[in-house]
């Protein structure tokens, strides 16, 4: 499973939407690359059951929530 570009998926079939959440917050604000390296891998996983092999971001992260394109890609 791998993060790609919209332009790495122009020959890919779209096989679903996914989306993710994770704490932004605690006490306090958490790192901003943490909340999204775990975003990344919560949505590569919910792709994976759908039979994709990369994702494409769909709008930047809010609130520690984000959503997802999920793709077949030939080899």
């Amino acid at each position: 499973m791998r993060q790609a570009t919209q332009d790495e998926v122009t020959n890919c079939k779209l096989v679903g939407n996914v989306s993710s959440q994770t704490k932004d917050k605690v006490v306090f604000n958490r790192n901003t690359g943490n909340v999204k390296e775990e975003l990344i891998v919560l949505a590569r996983n919910k792709a994976a059951e759908l039979g994709a092999n990369a994702i494409i971001t769909d709008g930047e992260p809010r609130y520690g929530a984000q959503a997802f394109k999920a793709y077949l890609c030939e080899s």
